[in-house]
């Protein structure tokens, strides 16, 4: 949504009480408005950090931390605020006008039940994000379509001269390049599924992501695929079950793994899901689930690792593998609330 024009700049003075939160909102590091009246919402204190983003004034840290800055709500923030003022905190993205140009920001309703005020404006600068995420989405296309139907012609060609040329040796080259392009083409379809990571949040039962699991994997394991006990009836980020299919990919395709076992279990607010195989992980697969520096896509083992952590994180979870066991590994997430009824396991 864009609302560029809907900065209106005003005389800058000290501003008004806002309450017992005054300490909070004058030192927070995001720009923070305060929103006053229900009837007809509008800005009428901000923070150290709006008046630097928003009007590129420098404060000096012995002024008053809050300052009054009559100004209008644009249609985003106003219905943004209006939430808020009902007691529910929702967020979602506007254009505002800076002195560095227009940016995008992540504008939340935080509700003040008890405050001076009627709502909070939360602020952040997401520009560089979205741009960051516009290009994967740009390179996800290209991997994932380009690349991955001109690999799938060369495969064509290169598996013909394998099969039926009279030379020995152009036989032997075309088997390479035949192993060479099907592991890059396995990059590029791997490279498609990151879409999974930065697409927004929803809830999903983890019955229906254990299921989804079992659907994918089971058909390239060349083994048992078992789920232990009943599935909690919890929800999870729909993303928790991206991680698993990943993790559960890269043990069965590359690691050769003959049976894997999930066995989720809830605790204190959280679902755990561990990962049991008699499949090994590599030391490129390890750093990349732990973390550490990027790794080579040797033999399309690289991107699968990093799915399986990025996911994990995008679900406010954490990865580990015991360190007396690479066999198992844990995924720990948050139960979120939504989700809708698992279907029937065939």
């Amino acid at each position: 949504m864009s609302d560029a024009s809907s900065n209106e700049q005003a005389t800058v003075r000290p501003g008004p009480s806002i309450g017992g939160s005054a300490a909070l909102f004058e030192h927070a590091p995001q720009p923070l408005a305060a929103v006053r009246s229900a009837e007809t919402p509008r800005i009428e204190v901000v923070n150290r950090a709006y008046l630097e983003q928003f009007d590129g004034r420098c404060v000096s840290d012995t002024e008053q931390g809050s300052f009054g800055r009559q100004t209008r709500l644009s249609d985003t923030e106003r219905e943004v605020a209006g939430t808020a003022i009902g007691g529910v905190s929702t967020q979602t993205v506007t254009t505002k006008r800076t002195p560095a140009g227009h940016r995008q920001f992540s504008v939340r309703g935080i509700p003040a039940p008890g405050a001076d005020v009627a709502a909070y404006l939360q602020f952040r600068d997401v520009t560089a994000r979205r741009v960051r995420d516009q290009q994967l989405s740009v390179l996800r296309r290209v991997l994932r379509h380009d690349l991955r139907n001109d690999l799938t012609v060369l495969l064509g060609y290169a598996e013909t001269i394998a099969e039926s040329s009279d030379d020995p040796r152009s036989r032997e080259q075309a088997a390479m390049i035949v192993e060479a392009a099907s592991d890059l083409r396995g990059v590029a379809t791997s490279a498609g599924r990151m879409q999974s990571v930065t697409e927004t949040a929803t809830a999903t039962k983890l019955g229906n992501a254990t299921t989804r699991v079992r659907r994918s994997i089971s058909a390239s394991l060349s083994g048992e695929f078992q789920i232990a006990g009943t599935v909690p009836t919890v929800s999870v980020d729909r993303r928790t079950g991206v991680a698993v299919e990943e993790l559960c990919r890269t043990l069965s395709d590359h690691g050769d793994a003959t049976y894997i076992r999930l066995d989720p279990q809830v605790s204190n607010e959280c679902v755990t899901v561990t990962l049991e195989t008699d499949g090994q992980l590599c030391e490129q697969q390890r750093a990349a689930l732990e973390g550490l520096d990027e790794t080579k896509l040797r033999h399309a083992t690289g991107i699968s690792p990093w799915i399986a952590r990025w996911a994990v994180r995008a679900a406010g979870g954490q990865l580990r593998i015991d360190d007396d066991a690479a066999s198992r590994i844990h995924v720990t997430v948050p139960i979120v609330e939504g989700g809708s009824t698992p279907p029937a396991d065939d």
